[in-house]
Formats: C-alpha cells, sequence, structure tokens
C-alpha cells in the first residue's frame, strides 16, 4: 500500500482523483494483515466504512464537497462515544454498551468527511492494570492463548517495562538524597537543608514504590526492577521519615 498524507487522500478524494472506496479498502486490508499480530482494534468497522466510503465517493460525483477530511480513514480511542456502536474503554466493564448518540470529536470528524475504520484499545496505565488484570482477572490473562480471556497487546508490556525501569532509578535518586540529608546533617547546623534533602527523598521514595507496584504485578519482563522501586522506595521512605522527625523544628 503506497503511503499518502492525510492531506493527500483528502485532496485528491475531494478533485475525484482518488475513490474513496478505494483508500479505505486499502486500509482496510492492511488491518486485517496485521491486527492478528498487533491487537491494536477492539472492533473494525469493515462494513460500516465501506458504506460511508461509498456514500462520499457519491457526493463527490454530485459534483458536491463531503469536506476537509473527504475519504480519510480514521481509528477512534474507544472511550469516544460513537452512536450504534459498542464504546468500551476496554473495560469489562462497559463490554456491549451503545451509546445513543455521538461524542463531539465523532460528530466533527463525520462533518468534516472522514471515515470511521474502529475503536481502538486504551492502553492502560500500569496502575490500572495493577488493580484490573491482578485482583479482577488474574495475570493469566498476560500469558493465556484462551480467547475468552483478555488479550494484552505488546505494547503494554513494553510500557510496564519502562514503568518499571523508571522504579528503580526513582528509588536510587530517593536513596541517594536520604543518604545526603543524613550527612547535611553533620555539615550544616541549619536543619532547614537536611529537612529539605529528606523531605524530596520521601517524596521520591513514594513514587517509586507507586510506579513499582504497578509495574511489578503487571505484564513485564522487568519485574525484579519493579520490585527493587517498591522495596527501595520504601526503605528511603522510611528513613527519611524518622530523620523528619527527629531534626529540631
Amino acid at each position: 500500500m503506497s503511503v499518502r498524507t492525510v492531506a493527500d487522500i483528502a485532496a485528491g478524494v475531494r478533485a475525484g482523483d482518488l475513490k474513496a472506496a478505494d483508500v479505505v479498502e486499502q486500509h482496510l486490508d492492511a488491518i486485517a494483515a496485521r491486527e492478528p499480530e498487533i491487537h491494536a482494534f477492539n472492533l473494525v468497522l469493515t462494513d460500516a466504512a465501506r458504506q460511508r466510503a461509498v456514500a462520499i465517493d457519491a457526493i463527490v460525483s454530485a459534483g458536491g464537497d463531503p469536506g476537509p477530511l473527504a475519504g480519510v480513514p480514521v481509528a477512534l480511542k474507544d472511550n469516544m462515544c460513537t452512536r450504534g456502536v459498542p464504546t468500551t474503554c476496554s473495560s469489562k466493564i462497559l463490554d456491549g454498551w451503545v451509546p445513543p448518540y455521538d461524542g463531539t470529536v465523532v460528530s466533527l470528524l463525520g462533518a468534516s468527511g472522514a471515515v470511521v475504520v474502529g475503536k481502538v484499545i486504551i492502553v492502560l496505565t500500569a496502575a490500572n492494570q495493577f488493580f484490573l488484570y491482578r485482583f479482577l482477572y488474574g495475570t493469566s490473562r498476560a500469558t493465556t492463548d484462551d480467547p475468552n480471556q483478555a488479550i494484552i497487546p505488546e505494547m503494554v508490556t513494553n510500557r510496564t517495562n519502562g514503568l518499571a525501569r523508571w522504579a528503580r532509578w526513582i528509588a536510587i535518586a530517593s536513596l541517594i538524597f536520604v543518604v545526603g540529608a543524613g550527612l547535611l546533617r553533620f555539615v550544616d547546623p541549619d536543619p532547614f537543608i537536611p529537612r529539605l534533602w529528606a523531605e524530596i527523598a520521601g517524596s521520591l521514595g513514594t513514587v517509586a514504590v507507586g510506579i513499582g507496584l504497578g509495574a511489578a504485578f503487571s505484564p513485564t519482563d522487568q519485574r525484579r526492577a519493579g520490585l527493587f522501586g517498591v522495596g527501595a522506595g520504601l526503605l528511603a521512605y522510611f528513613v527519611a521519615s524518622v530523620m523528619i522527625l527527629s531534626l529540631p523544628a
């Protein structure tokens, strides 16, 4: 499939040089070819997209202007309400909910001539994964081949890997500030600076614990880094708290 910009597609369709139906079909073919590998879509609107493209071509043939995004294929994030189309926010809680109206963005895209080809998955944050996948569904959903269980795209694992590494480095930073605060107690008679360093250490430790928990108990290849962030973050927070309480007001 040749790569065209949004501007190229819209200009070509509005001028009659491109058929919206052909453009949409090319994108639907690309989705069909890669979706089993990527798992980017909650729902592909194949029939609706084809019908919409035919309608746009009919407007152009009649001498009309479908809009500045004529024939441009668009994938909507699955938290955008779409009339008559399931909108779940990638959540089992909203499974099967069909909005009776279009969201503002969806309405504007429709008025501009865009073609919605599907609703794409929302990649949950590590904290949400921790609560949803760990406690509600169980971590087996990260590895199972059971089609009845949730598919976790590779992008989720990649994201939590990064968060786990961030938790480790933030925890290390919190320990450095704890050590610094301890040293400053002996070299600086003013308690303000040691207290400031201790407060920074405690704050960083809290962040490391939060991120580390979310990443360590979610689909990740960096669980040890996440757990290190939790342990070191807790240590830094505890030591910093004791230090702050022991400093003169």
